[in-house]
């Protein structure tokens, strides 16, 4: 994972547009300081008030971006001392939804993030989201159907079956994975971050110190989490031990292969679409071998 890159922001007048929008509306100075380059979607600035304090802006459209949700269950995390970053202004602008919140220190973790100190603490953090929610009944199905029929904008299941016969390949395995857990629903009340990569796992030295992009969040399994986790670290054996006992211990193999399932078709068509061919190469061989392995967990 490539670290989080800062640089000078050029004028973007819908920037300039939704800080004058947030600073009116919110009584606020903000001003752009720099663009934040690491991420997906490019919509995370780095910002300064006044008095110098910084903050980060992103913003969002559609339910995928749900910074209210956030900010009320992050702040139930932070409570049991989960580093969460706070929430300081939600709005929306036109079509946007906005969200600023305090810039946590640390950077984003890279192969860092399986040091075992590191881990450990991962999986204990992981273990502080059982908050045991109101159930919600769509989890396990949605699951199912991001493999078997796909979103809009991601787990593009057509980019796989059209791109390669090795993408085709893992489609189906992945399918057949999806096919076999939908009788088998697991209804927990989690809460889960839906995006538990070491990209958004904050440290210093061998300190977790943030855990950030939380705006996709849902209540789920939070063994969710922990197979996207292990996914990144897949390839280290060390880091699948630890991952795959903790997983024993808290769910069965029929949700982990979902998980992963959805893993593999999630990365493998991003990749397809936004990465380098050397990337698809190494995700598509990662989520092979991941599948491949756990048609033995029980």
């Amino acid at each position: 994972m490539v670290k989080t890159a800062v640089t000078s922001a050029p004028r973007d007048p819908f920037v300039d547009s939704l800080l004058d929008t947030i600073n009116r509306r919110h009584g606020t100075s903000y001003h752009l300081c720099a663009a934040i380059g690491a991420g997906e979607s490019h919509s995370a600035h780095l910002l300064e008030d006044r008095q110098g304090k910084r903050s980060i802006l992103k913003f969002g459209y559609g339910p995928e971006f749900n910074p209210e949700l956030a900010a009320g269950l992050t702040a139930r995390l932070r409570v049991l001392g989960y580093p969460t970053p706070v929430y300081t202004e939600i709005g929306e602008h036109g079509r946007w939804t906005y969200a600023v919140q305090e810039q946590l220190p640390g950077v984003p973790g890279g192969k860092e993030i399986f040091t075992p100190s590191i881990l450990e603490q991962s999986i204990e953090l992981n273990r502080m989201q059982r908050l045991s929610e109101p159930v919600n009944d769509d989890w396990h199905a949605e699951l199912c159907r991001s493999v078997l029929t796909g979103y809009e904008n991601y787990c593009r299941i057509d980019v796989l079956r059209t791109h390669s016969a090795e993408t085709l390949r893992l489609l189906n395995a992945a399918q057949q994975a999806a096919t076999a857990a939908w009788d088998n629903p697991s209804r927990p009340g989690d809460i889960v971050h839906w995006d538990f990569n070491p990209a958004n796992i904050l440290t210093e030295g061998e300190r977790i110190t943030g855990v950030i992009d939380w705006e996709g969040m849902r209540i789920g399994d939070a063994c969710f989490d922990l197979v996207t986790l292990l996914f990144y670290g897949y390839r280290e054996a060390r880091v699948r031990a630890q991952l795959l006992r903790e997983l024993r211990e808290r769910s069965d193999g029929s949700a982990v292969r979902l998980y992963a399932a959805h893993m593999a078709v999630r990365q493998v068509d991003w990749s397809i679409r936004n990465h380098t061919s050397d990337h698809v190469a190494y995700y598509l061989k990662t989520a092979d071998r991941m599948l491949r392995d756990l048609t033995i967990l029980r």
